[in-house]
């Protein structure tokens, strides 16, 4: 799904009268994306993300069979390390040569044996730098293979056979599924995911893949919608998910959120962009708040090991860098906090910054962070 996702700087809301002091452990985070560049793996260390899911797009890298062009990857390499970031590498985009379909975002190979020497290569180049493997995206649908009728036990010879030469060449690396696109569709263009995984599985691939990748995007439902509502176009649709790896002796095995949001470009489950920057969970509702205070503070990284849960400290006691947003002003000062009691709020001169009555959100941000205001 092509999706325009709106990420807040401190992404760690903290409700001031109850949670000031904390230190926790959150589920790992990662940013997907398509071609980074440094800002964007900077902006992604500073939202505290363990990792990187990065296309290593076949047709850039080899784009003539035979010729490779390492440039970018290179880079990436070494960037995302400087920044402590683990990469999980995403091996799809066929070239012309090994697949003419000008029409479709992407075809599996018409040789197989083209497609596992490219995961060969890759894998070989970077042995012990890349933390996982995705193999391949989406192949539910028909515009990823090809524009062919999704095939399930065709995707899992796929699956086997790049798994088994990464295993050789880097024992240590995962192999993540692709995430599957959430469709309730059944026709030649789009196979529903559950019943993809179903049939998948019945192909034998489950000692394939290390971590099920999956999609769960939310269309137009808030985070809390219940699981089945609006035809199971949720993020619940997960649990469905799960069942079927249950089902087939895998429910211990990870799974892995390679993609979520909410689109802006779909014909019937879309979200305006105001929309999609902040709703309530409850009621898909924007937003809205009478202060918003905007909190500096000191994130150290707990644990930069992506397969083990990662996470951050963040430090807020003593006293650090404020903004408060309240009646149309920005004011600009000081926060000082105790650890034990509400902080308080202070002008240069000393002088209070008092809240106004109503509700209130609090951003807490890095230290590095900068903020633009609109």
């Amino acid at each position: 799904m092509r999706t325009r996702l709106i990420i807040l700087a401190g992404i760690l809301v903290i409700i001031i009268a109850l949670f000031w002091s904390t230190r926790g452990r959150p589920l790992p985070l990662g940013i997907h994306t398509l071609h980074a560049d440094d800002a964007d793996l900077q902006q992604s260390r500073e939202l505290g993300a363990q990792s990187v899911v990065q296309v290593f797009a076949w047709s850039e890298i080899e784009p003539t069979r035979g010729e490779f062009h390492w440039e970018y990857t290179d880079w990436l390499l070494r960037a995302a390390e400087y920044y402590h970031l683990g990469v999980i590498a995403r091996l799809d985009k066929s070239p012309g040569w090994a697949s003419p379909a000008p029409n479709a975002l992407d075809a599996p190979p018409d040789q197989l044996s083209d497609y596992v020497d490219f995961v060969a290569q890759v894998a070989a180049r970077y042995r012990g730098r890349i933390a996982a493997y995705v193999i391949w995206n989406e192949p539910n649908l028909a515009r990823e293979w090809g524009n062919r009728p999704p095939d399930p036990a065709a995707y899992a010879v796929l699956l086997r056979s790049a798994a088994a030469r990464i295993r050789t060449i880097d024992p240590h690396a995962q192999i993540v599924s692709a995430g599957l696109a959430p469709t309730n569709d059944r026709d030649a263009n789009a196979l529903d995911d559950r019943d993809f995984l179903r049939a998948f599985y019945a192909a034998g691939a489950r000692d394939a893949f290390d971590i099920l990748g999956a999609h769960p995007y939310g269309f137009s439902n808030p985070p809390d919608d219940p699981r089945g509502a609006h035809a199971g176009l949720n993020f619940l649709r997960l649990l469905d998910l799960h069942d079927i790896m249950a089902a087939n002796g895998d429910a211990a095995k990870p799974v892995w959120v390679t993609e979520f949001g909410y689109t802006t470009d779909a014909a019937d489950t879309h979200v305006s962009e105001d929309e999609q920057a902040q709703s309530d969970a409850s009621t898909s509702e924007q937003i809205t708040a009478t202060n918003v205070v905007i909190v500096w503070a000191h994130y150290t990284p707990l644990d930069a090991d992506i397969a083990g849960g990662g996470g951050f400290d963040v430090t807020l006691g003593g006293s650090g860098q404020v903004s408060v947003l309240r009646d149309g002003q920005r004011l600009d000062g000081k926060w000082k906090a105790d650890g034990v009691t509400p902080p308080r709020f202070v002008r240069k001169d000393g002088s209070a910054i008092r809240l106004a009555a109503g509700n209130t959100w609090v951003e807490v941000i890095p230290l590095s962070a900068n903020i633009t205001l609109r």
